[in-house]
């Protein structure tokens, strides 16, 4: 199971310097808040033994992505249930195996019911509900063949750490193809290969000649 970085542009914890995200490792630097953090009394009212997710610093109105393909099971306020509380706005996208949770949003791109493909906007972030700050709370839960959530009973409501399943954005099938250009050859079958994989795998896999052209370019 992999994780596609739900954000593009987010803001660096701390130093609250907003930018667009370069790598994985600079993401990681915008987590204000870890899973399992922060024992505090709120978490214990909410029947929680510490935070059930990662929160992401952002400003209002960053956007969010899918981070895998799935249907959107809710978009809506927090009188659902998933983080047991007074959570703002909500989307929760499932699929088989697992469902991923974002919160605190300011608006919908999708509707529940709607089938979403990895890295398509699903809306906008904020600081609505139970919030100190804008940020984007994601929640990841694993769920059984019957599409009930794995071991909820475990202080988190069901929910895991998502962040070992994080990964980062792969190509897209215009990249894709712009760089097959480059290289002077069109492949249908090579572009649907090499969508959504980083570009570091592609490089390994050209030939050593071609790689300083490909750079340059890019």
């Amino acid at each position: 199971m992999t994780l596609q970085c739900p954000v593009k542009v987010a803001t660096r914890f701390s130093s609250a310097w907003h930018h667009t995200l370069v790598s994985l490792d600079d993401f990681k630097r915008c987590i204000g808040q870890e899973f399992g953090e922060n024992q505090l009394p709120i978490y214990q009212q909410l029947g929680l033994l510490g935070h059930n997710g990662i929160d992401i610093s952002l400003e209002n109105g960053d956007a969010i992505y899918a981070c895998h393909d799935g249907f959107v099971e809710f978009a809506g306020t927090d009188s659902y249930s998933y983080l047991n509380g007074p959570a703002g706005l909500g989307i929760v996208l499932k699929t088989n195996g697992f469902k991923t949770i974002y919160w605190h949003l300011q608006s919908f791109a999708v509707s529940p019911g709607d089938m979403v493909k990895m890295g398509q906007l699903i809306g906008y972030g904020d600081n609505t509900g139970m919030s100190t700050g804008p940020h984007l709370h994601f929640g990841l839960k694993l769920l059984d063949i019957n599409g009930d959530v794995i071991n909820r009973n475990n202080g988190y409501d069901g929910a895991v750490d998502p962040s070992p399943y994080i990964v980062w954005w792969g190509m897209t099938e215009q990249e894709v193809k712009q760089l097959q250009a480059l290289e002077g050859y069109s492949d249908p079958a090579g572009v649907a290969y090499w969508t959504g994989k980083p570009l570091s795998e592609y490089l390994k896999a050209r030939l050593p000649d071609k790689i300083k052209t490909i750079t340059e370019s890019i």
